[in-house]
């Protein structure tokens, strides 16, 4: 019976008897491979790891025994560059991403980029994972850090509403004013998108750091512009009770024009 106990670490074109029993989580059948002499290494087609299967599916046991030998962390898939870290954390799998970070050089991945310019921490955010977002700031991850289009993990709790991540980041420090290569806030978007209650809280945050900061895009837009244009009144409202000269700033074409 073929164990795949080659040391090559690149893929095989097969998927290997150790891919298989990490996938339906049989433990017991990954230690009698490992014990049998299987390559922890071994990748699948796609360039997917044992150890990022395990991560991906959440089985900390296997993930435990699979870091014992030790498996490698730096292994990626081919297309979304995406490793062990990335999935767990995307995932929202606790437990395996603890173990990940506590392995020998795991601390040294926490802000390790996918072929996007994702890190771990901002896909946790996009998945509303509040206590792997929590983990990942405890150990280092940069919260202002960006990706390819300029946006951070806060860009994407504004986009999708997750107030609980954003609270978490703020209490890192984590900047209401990084702008992405539109030039646009968290604020901005927050308020394209229509979550009032966390417009307030962002709004609440920047006056705190640059209480005059018009927070205009490269276009001159504001908030308020991008709020008119997409019909959220109540956005809106929190902007004038908030922020009331923003809604005279920036961009000659004023909100009033984007709301018509």
């Amino acid at each position: 019976m073929c164990f795949n106990t080659s040391a090559e670490k690149e893929s095989t074109g097969s998927i290997s008897p150790l891919h298989l029993a990490v996938e339906s989580n049989h433990w017991e059948c990954v230690a009698v491979l490992i014990e049998a002499g299987a390559c922890v290494d071994a990748c699948d087609p796609a360039g997917r790891s044992v150890l990022y299967v395990a991560s991906q599916r959440g089985h900390a046991h296997c993930v435990e025994l699979l870091l014992a030998q030790p498996a490698s962390c730096l292994l990626e898939e081919h297309r979304s560059k995406w490793g062990p870290l990335h999935v767990a954390a995307a995932n929202g799998h606790l437990e395996c991403l603890r173990m990940l970070l506590c392995c020998e050089g795991g601390a040294d991945l926490v802000n390790v980029i996918d072929a996007e310019g994702q890190t771990p921490l901002m896909l946790a955010v996009l998945g509303g994972h509040t206590d792997c977002v929590q983990l990942l700031l405890e150990r280092a991850a940069l919260p202002d850090m960006r990706d390819r289009r300029g946006r951070t993990a806060l860009h994407r709790a504004a986009v999708m509403g997750r107030e609980d991540c954003i609270t978490t980041l703020l209490s890192h420090n984590a900047s209401v004013f990084s702008r992405d290569l539109q030039g646009r806030t968290p604020i901005h978007l927050v308020a394209s998108c229509g979550h009032a209650d966390i417009l307030s809280n962002l709004l609440s945050a920047a006056d705190h750091s640059h209480p005059n900061d018009p927070i205009t895009d490269r276009h001159g837009y504001t908030p308020a512009h991008l709020a008119a244009y997409h019909g959220h009144e109540d956005c809106l409202d929190v902007l004038l009770e908030l922020k009331p000269c923003s809604i005279q700033e920036g961009n000659p074409f004023t909100p009033l024009h984007c709301a018509l």
